[in-house]
């Protein structure tokens, strides 16, 4: 628990203390994560300043190891969630519309057949109707 980076995407960043090296926004980060890896696991979301050139929300789970002293945490940028969730939507409607047009073209089809059914089932019936009463008069 001691703050020094041992594996991260910004490859310049391993190996530095971030709870003395870091800058006071890092530190403030690192410490409270050290805090939630001693006593127990969870999400959370901050800014992180040390991957981008600009701060950007990001969600991690923080998880310890108290025998080793180690905190693990592991995260994504909520933008890029929002972007995947975002393409996931527009691809679900593109599919619901097809589904649509699918479920639209058989139901017209079946509507179809059966309007053709029922016109062919009523001239059967008025042909018999007709010659029943031609019998009867």
């Amino acid at each position: 628990f001691d703050g020094i980076m041992l594996s991260h995407k910004n490859k310049e960043i391993i190996g530095i203390n971030h709870l003395y090296d870091a800058g006071p926004i890092a530190a403030k980060q690192v410490a409270g994560f050290i805090e939630i890896g001693k006593t127990k696991e969870k999400f959370v979301s901050y800014f992180n300043p040390s991957v981008k050139d600009e701060p950007y929300q990001k969600t991690s789970f923080i998880k310890g190891y108290k025998k080793w002293r180690w905190v693990f945490g592991t995260g994504y940028n909520n933008v890029d969630l929002l972007k995947i969730i975002e393409k996931a939507k527009e691809e679900i409607e593109e599919k619901n519309k097809e589904y649509f047009m699918q479920i639209l073209y058989v139901s017209i089809s079946i509507t179809i057949a059966l309007l053709i059914l029922s016109i062919i089932l009523s001239k059967y019936l008025e042909n018999i109707f007709t010659k029943y009463k031609q019998t009867k008069n």
